[in-house]
């Protein structure tokens, strides 16, 4: 692409792409971030825009934790001085040895393991860097106080207060299943298009549901994550039982129950479908034409053959491996 990425030169340049396969009359759907430049570039083509879940989550966990930009919230600061702790062992070999060494006599018949470091387009990078400052706290205290290892002056401005490691303890839980989530949504050899709006219905009324031993900086992330969530997933717009995933959930065997979800949306969601089956069914083609015969004639006649359910599947547009398989399970 060689223009400015503008919307309509990104528009023009996936349909000649598209085109150029011989593929343009089965593309559906266009997959990408929120970008202003790309959000419509779907739409351009007759097709559907789709966001990036796993995106939309990233956005979410990193504007809860004020990480997103310069900010100088508990979590950030939090995250800045773990990120400035692990820096320091990683440029240095001899905090890295003696690392490496306390940790072999801590419990020699663990793996031996090094700090993680935070990469701010990686969210779930906070959560692997506090899962491991946890997990080696000790010998990284042990280096710390060590004066042949780190001198006085750097242990006083990377040593992480109690209170900072608390925070990690209290939401390393949370991040971990957040996690998880990431980790569904992002999966290459399994459908995960279905499991998005359960997922998440689901943590906003397990994990992220306010609990008495919360402190007041856990709650607020608690809070924001679910604000977030509402809002870049529009999970409680009027429309939102029209989307492409909700549609999935409803045909999916496991998930079309959807007990997390709120009754209304339930239902909703239902009926949208069911509407789409009908709709469906009223543009496909007679199967057979009225009878002008005698009776002895019509009773004779071999009946229409049943019409595929994959058809259906195929007129809503969600047709895959999966699909074919266990649709007949759905309704």
């Amino acid at each position: 692409m060689e223009e400015k990425h503008t919307s309509a030169y990104i528009t023009q340049s996936l349909k000649s792409t598209c085109d150029d396969w011989g593929i343009s009359a089965q593309v559906l759907a266009v997959v990408h971030d929120g970008a202003a430049n790309i959000k419509d570039t779907g739409s351009g083509n007759c097709w559907l825009d789709v966001g990036c879940s796993t995106h939309k989550l990233h956005l979410v966990v990193t504007s809860a934790m004020g990480i997103d930009k310069t900010s100088n919230s508990t979590i950030s600061r939090c995250v800045g001085a773990a990120s400035r702790l692990v820096g320091h062992f990683h440029h240095s070999p001899t905090a890295t040895t003696e690392l490496l060494k306390r940790h072999r006599a801590m419990d020699s018949s663990q793996d031996l393991r090094k700090l993680v470091q935070h990469v701010k387009t990686r969210w779930n990078s906070v959560c692997d860097m506090f899962a491991r400052l946890l997990e080696l706290r000790w010998p990284v205290v042990a280096c710390l106080s060590d004066r042949a290892v780190t001198k006085l002056s750097d242990a006083k401005t990377l040593d992480l207060k109690d209170e900072q490691w608390e925070l990690m303890t209290e939401l390393l839980p949370i991040l971990q299943k957040l996690q998880m989530c990431t980790a569904l949504f992002s999966a290459e050899k399994s459908p995960s298009a279905a499991t998005v709006y359960p997922t998440l219905w689901k943590l906003i009324t397990t994990t992220l549901t306010a609990s008495n031993d919360d402190s007041s900086v856990t709650a607020s992330f608690k809070e924001a994550v679910v604000v977030g969530l509402k809002q870049r997933f529009e999970m409680e717009a009027d429309h939102v039982t029209e989307h492409p995933f909700i549609i999935c959930t409803v045909l999916d065997p496991q998930l079309k129950q959807m007990t997390a979800f709120p009754a209304a949306v339930r239902e909703k969601a239902y009926a949208s479908v069911r509407s789409l089956v009908t709709e469906v069914d009223s543009t496909a083609p007679a199967t057979c034409s009225a009878s002008t015969s005698s009776s002895a004639s019509a009773d004779n006649r071999e009946p229409p053959s049943k019409r595929q359910r994959t058809d259906i599947a195929e007129g809503i547009g969600l047709l895959h491996p999966f699909t074919t398989k266990t649709f007949s399970t759905v309704y």
